[in-house]
């Protein structure tokens, strides 16, 4: 499970760090300030180009917006991690179904939380 709650505390403090106004954010990736302002209390969930749009106008990277937002909900055995095998065909149909830019944003997800290097591939 992912806390949207901390994902908009990332945004807030970094929009706090530039002195800017939730406004002036929002009006920077064309949305409203109310929706803005809900994406920071975490009240709404917004998908991966919508959060992408609001680390780039924040100047942070994309990844550190998820930083402790994974949060386990389900029991200890419901945790266990799943097959490579099982992995790889969810993550070929998954592919099958998103934009180019989607992908990489996934690929760039899986290579934070595997603590791998982008640059040996």
């Amino acid at each position: 499970m992912v806390s949207y709650t901390v994902i908009g505390q990332h945004i807030h403090k970094a929009r706090v760090r530039l002195g800017w106004t939730q406004a002036e954010v929002a009006d920077r990736i064309g949305i409203s300030t109310a929706y803005y302002g809900k994406i920071e209390r975490g009240v709404i969930k917004p998908n991966i180009d919508r959060l992408a749009e609001i680390s780039q106008a924040l100047r942070i990277p994309f990844d550190s917006l998820f930083k402790g937002a994974f949060i386990p909900d389900a029991e200890p055995m419901d945790n266990l991690p799943v097959s490579s095998e099982e992995f790889s065909e969810y993550m070929n149909a998954l592919s099958d179904r998103v934009s180019p830019r989607t992908k990489e944003i996934i690929m760039r997800i899986c290579a934070e939380l595997s603590g791998l290097d982008q640059s040996d591939e």
